[in-house]
């Protein structure tokens, strides 16, 4: 039986830059950077203790289209206004402030390339 996500994709147009903004920015550790051939590479990051990672994939033909939208990928905090400061003090790019709404505390991110992403306590 199927138990677990291990990684889900995000649609990248420069891999180093993005490691460093999930790395650096973010706090993710880099679990794997490795060729896959033709300038391609199989990377991965999450938060540290985390089960699922994202891959980070370089977009291609109609990959490209992936770009600068809502990933439908929301990450937990246990304290929304503090995780906001310090992504905020880091230069991430909230497109929505901390509110609270009927389902929780929310707000939301953009990555180096405009990827969208929530943030729920």
């Amino acid at each position: 039986m199927l138990k677990n996500i291990l990684t889900v994709g995000v649609t990248v147009s420069n891999p180093d830059e993005a490691i460093d903004f999930y790395t650096d920015k973010l706090g993710f550790e880099k679990r794997r950077d490795v060729s896959m051939g033709e300038g391609m590479r199989w990377i991965e990051v999450a938060p540290p203790g985390a089960q699922t990672a994202l891959v980070l994939a370089k977009g291609y033909g109609p990959d490209q289209d992936r770009i600068g939208k809502f990933t439908g990928y929301v990450f937990g905090t246990d304290y929304i206004q503090a995780t906001y400061e310090t992504l905020k003090s880091r230069g991430v790019h909230f497109t929505e402030l901390p509110r609270v709404e009927p389902w929780g505390k929310w707000a939301q991110f953009v990555d180096q390339d405009g990827n969208e992403f929530g943030l729920k306590e």
